[in-house]
């Protein structure tokens, strides 16, 4: 105990992980269950086929804690409302700012108040994985046992079982998805205007954006952050994995490859690409420059093609136009972002009864049935949503308004190829046009794409990156900007290479990829 609370105190300082696009993952059950075909927006179940209203058996109360990105539906409201009557539960949410999420999950383990559910957007995340260790989270092996209790949870993506595991075991019951989900957008109209083409190589990006900013169409070409390296990394072969000597894997961002991307970073500061004050702008600000003409590129999930182009239009000009682009090519790799099948999941606290977590794990598998997606995702069919002509889900503004990001962060859902590339705002022409752009992407697969970084656990690293995060995240900033040379930059990271502690957690990480290959 004296070990987590420690720990914790010091956890406390930590702030939340990406609010989008983040580390996760883990490994997953071997189970003959093939996954079923899930519905996407423009595939829904028929009305026969939605699930009935639950009235004779005693609801199972729950509490839980998750994630608001924005406007949590009220218990009062008729999401919520609708919600219970179908799950046959009373389900009490505790909603936490993004931004301090993981420092509250630390309050609460210190004052032993946990609530049955919690939300976990990374399982690499130090105060989990001590969490984890120490006994405050349900393993949840032996009560999954073959899934046969629970069909609706084998059905979902089998990627994220392969990655939802801690030390062999499962804690987390993942929320599963398709395996694209961010990409790069661009102002396309800037480059019609100034007849450049669509780069297709880090370099060429590299070009266009100086262009666009010598143009003055733009004063900055993107802001950096910490989910654009598993995006741009690919190019510079971050997401290759490095052994040391000893056997151990080289966590990447102590790696040649990540110092050439920050190299990368470092020469598009000093051409003005990235502007001086990055440091300071936060993720929502990031966006927030690009719909009113500041900068000319910007990380973001897929699905938010359509409210990117309609701000555009409505704060810059109605010929303003986002669009992705292609995966870019590098000198070592590909610049891309491939899914792990998942974004965090939920955990069940140890303080939920042992003969209380079947009735849990019933009610997540019932989120995850088909016949309840529309309701999850959607809402309430004649007010937060009808179907057009062509039976696709259209929203209306009751829904656009109740049924927001936040809802599904305490839920798990039946798994949808294309749920963060449809926008349920689009008609089936847009979000057609949004998956032909997107399915691009899908000829690069895991195997170019996927950053094991956000799957490898260490709880070496877990405990002792705290100590250095915020001294690295300095160096890297004063390499960037130019305050150090590239080649002290360099000599840190060796530095930390061959601390005892750091070639530990290597071993550590060489471990339990062995596990998850």
């Amino acid at each position: 105990m004296k070990k987590v609370v420690a720990f914790l105190l010091a956890a406390v300082m930590l702030l939340g992980v990406l609010t989008a696009c983040s580390k996760t993952q883990t490994e997953a059950p071997e189970t003959e269950n093939t996954p079923a075909e899930q519905p996407a927006q423009n595939e829904q179940p028929t009305q026969e086929e939605q699930p009935e209203e639950q009235t004779t058996a005693e609801k199972t109360t729950v509490t839980g804690m998750a994630m608001e990105y924005n406007t949590a539906p009220a218990k009062d409201g008729k999401y919520w409302q609708a919600m219970e009557e179908a799950m046959n539960v009373d389900y009490t949410v505790d909603w936490i700012a993004s931004d301090n999420y993981y420092e509250k999950l630390s309050l609460y383990i210190l004052s032993d108040s946990l609530p049955d559910i919690v939300e976990c957007t990374d399982l690499t995340n130090s105060v989990v994985q001590n969490a984890i260790e120490d006994g405050y989270f349900w393993d949840l092996t032996d009560f999954l046992g073959d899934f046969s209790k629970y069909p609706n949870l084998a059905a979902t993506n089998p990627d994220a079982w392969n990655y939802a595991k801690v030390n062999g075991s499962i804690y987390l019951i993942p929320k599963t998805r398709g395996n694209l989900d961010c990409c790069m957008f661009i102002r396309q109209d800037i480059l019609d205007e100034l007849g450049l083409q669509m780069p297709t190589t880090i370099d060429e990006y590299s070009s266009v954006l100086k262009q666009m900013v010598e143009s003055g169409k733009v004063t900055a070409g993107f802001v950096p952050f910490a989910s654009t390296v598993y995006y741009f990394g690919g190019a510079f072969g971050v997401n290759e994995l490095v052994y040391d000597d000893n056997g151990g894997l080289v966590q990447e961002k102590l790696t040649d490859a990540y110092a050439d991307l920050v190299a990368w970073y470092a020469d598009l500061y000093a051409e003005g690409v990235i502007p001086s004050e990055y440091t300071l702008i936060g993720v929502s600000q990031q966006e927030e420059y690009f719909t009113t003409g500041v900068s000319a590129s910007l990380f973001k999930n897929s699905w938010h093609r359509l409210d990117l182009n309609q701000n555009l239009q409505s704060q810059v000009g109605e010929t303003a136009s986002a669009t992705m682009i292609p995966y870019l090519k590098g000198e070592n790799g590909t610049a891309g972002y491939w899914d792990l099948g998942y974004f965090g999941g939920l955990l069940i606290s140890k303080k939920v009864p042992e003969e209380n977590v079947e009735k849990i794990l019933t009610f997540l598998d019932a989120c995850c049935d088909p016949a309840n997606y529309n309701l999850l995702n959607y809402g309430v069919e004649g007010y937060h949503w009808n179907y057009d002509d062509g039976g696709n889900v259209i929203s209306t503004e009751e829904g656009t308004n109740e049924v927001t990001n936040s809802c599904l962060q305490c839920f798990v859902t039946a798994t949808n190829e294309w749920a963060k590339g449809d926008s349920k705002a689009a008609d089936k022409a847009y979000n057609d046009e949004t998956r032909e752009q997107m399915s691009v992407l899908y000829d690069y697969g895991a195997s170019e794409l996927m950053d094991w970084w956000r799957a490898l656990q260490s709880t070496k690293w877990s405990s002792i990156w705290t100590e250095y995060q915020d001294e690295f995240n300095a160096m890297e900033t004063r390499a960037v900007s130019g305050q150090i040379s590239m080649d002290e930059f360099r000599e840190y990271q060796k530095s930390l290479r061959e601390m005892p502690e750091f070639q530990e957690a290597f071993q550590e990480f060489a471990a339990h990829y062995e596990t998850l290959k």
